[in-house]
């Protein structure tokens, strides 16, 4: 076992502990192999996260079960199994994960819709409701800071702008006005501003 995924199953409840753990070894039965990415967050990373979300979206900070040790996301090889030709059988990406989110559930974990990888203690709306009622999560989080698909359309608009912008100027000459892109302002560009 690496020393990642000893870090990240230190962190988890014993119960989600055990049960990746016994995970990895029946990925290691089949042929494949488990990679553990994300156990335990602290607030602050959990703050990021959501601030941050790409294409996988992230709890508010406090509405999460990572924080609680009581979520984690694993990824795995595609399962090789030998015919009885003696040739390998490679599965897909996509049925590798079914039979793992099959044997997750076998052993009393959620697995998240839509979530490859991604097993959880409690299923999601018991959660949430429980730690609304607790006050550990608000009922109505704020929006996240930014989504990373619209600051990279972003900042691809403004690199291909500058590269115009550069292009035209040398085009034109020193005698000429100078072509510049409108300045760019957000999050990401808050020093520029």
């Amino acid at each position: 076992m690496s020393l990642q995924a000893s870090r990240i199953l230190s962190g988890l409840h014993p119960w989600l502990a055990a049960r990746v753990r016994w995970l990895g070894e029946v990925a290691t039965l089949y042929g494949s192999g488990q990679t553990l990415i994300s156990g335990t967050r602290t607030i602050t990373e959990q703050g990021r996260l959501y601030d941050f979300q790409g294409n996988r979206p992230a709890a508010y900070p406090g509405c999460s079960q990572h924080q609680y040790g009581f979520a984690v996301d694993a990824t795995y090889l595609p399962i090789v199994q030998i015919t009885s030709k003696g040739k390998p059988f490679i599965w897909t990406p996509a049925e590798t994960t079914s039979a793992m989110n099959n044997a997750a559930r076998h052993v009393g974990l959620t697995v998240v819709a839509n979530d490859d990888g991604h097993y959880q203690v409690f299923p999601g709306i018991q959660f949430r409701e429980y730690i609304v009622a607790v006050g550990l999560c608000p009922q109505n989080p704020p929006p996240p800071l930014w989504n990373i698909a619209e600051v990279q359309a972003s900042n691809d608009a403004y690199r291909d702008c500058l590269l115009a912008a550069s292009r035209s100027n040398r085009l034109l000459g020193a005698d000429s006005p100078s072509f510049s892109c409108p300045q760019p302002c957000g999050p990401l560009f808050n020093r520029l501003c």
